[in-house]
């Protein structure tokens, strides 16, 4: 993860408390679509 950059080149960072309520794909597909990480 340290090596991933974001789209405006910023590192990306991970939440250590969060807990899915979907699969992942659910979120990718939602990300997709709003062009940014959705939670929900």
């Amino acid at each position: 993860m340290a090596a991933v950059l974001g789209k405006p080149g910023l590192p990306v960072e991970r939440d250590l408390y969060f807990t899915a309520q979907y699969p992942l794909s659910w979120y990718a597909k939602q990300a997709r679509r709003a062009g940014m990480i959705v939670t929900g």
